[in-house]
């Protein structure tokens, strides 16, 4: 019997792995992301009391929290060849999603991501407020958006 977010898992098909890596939230302390080994996570806001799992549809591999804003969160995770049909070859790569209220819904943003980072620094709170952007994100990708 294995527990996910959602429900217990009695038929011993599903496979959650180990904890690869715990992430406390720069704007809370009590706020902790445990990243998996299988792509399955869990989010605990009450520093790991409880946990509920953090999930975008796809298995998140690499999750960034935001450095001002509680609830927000970038996470990547790898396609599978699962995703695409019949007709479809498989190419395996990088999707990057956004959360604003912490894994209860997901934003696509883009594929064929190599690496991501938030624009939003700490000396940021020194400029004038209309220099300020919090939602700013950094992406480096592939362009032609083809290939593995």
């Amino acid at each position: 019997m294995k527990q996910t977010g959602l429900s217990v898992i009695e038929d011993g098909s599903s496979d959650i792995g180990k904890v690869r890596k715990m992430m406390q939230s720069p704007v809370d302390d009590n706020l902790v992301v445990f990243t998996g080994t299988a792509g399955v996570n869990w989010v605990s806001e009450d520093c790991g009391a409880n946990l509920r799992a953090l999930n975008s549809g796809k298995r998140i591999h690499e999750l960034q929290f935001h450095p001002k804003q509680r609830e927000w969160a970038l996470a990547a995770g790898w396609t599978s060849c699962a995703d695409f049909g019949d007709d479809e070859p498989c190419e395996i790569y990088k999707e990057l999603y956004l959360t604003k209220d912490l894994g209860q819904s997901w934003q696509y943003l883009k594929s064929y991501v190599f690496d991501f980072s938030w624009g939003t620094t700490k000396f940021q709170a020194e400029l004038p407020s209309r220099h300020q952007h919090e939602s700013r994100i950094f992406i480096t990708h592939d362009p032609d958006l083809k290939g593995h």
